[in-house]
């Protein structure tokens, strides 16, 4: 709702993962913060290549994403 109804760019921060990003971007979000993408967590510390992530989520983010709000 935030991100519709706003004149600024809002970017979703916090829980954003691959299954969530296309409903980000349908939400008329600008972009999104995954860090937790690739970070891993403690208990779950791996390395992943960043330039696969990044494009899984930018096709996944392009794929919802709603037309650009025009000025009322």
């Amino acid at each position: 709702e935030v991100a519709a109804s706003s004149n600024v760019p809002v970017l979703a921060i916090g829980g954003v993962t691959l299954e969530r990003v296309a409903a980000v971007a349908a939400a008329r979000a600008a972009g999104i913060a995954a860090i937790g993408a690739w970070m891993g967590t403690e208990t779950n510390a791996r390395v992943v290549p960043l330039a696969p992530v990044v494009a899984a989520f930018r096709e996944a983010f392009d794929t919802g994403n709603m037309p650009t709000r025009t000025s009322e």
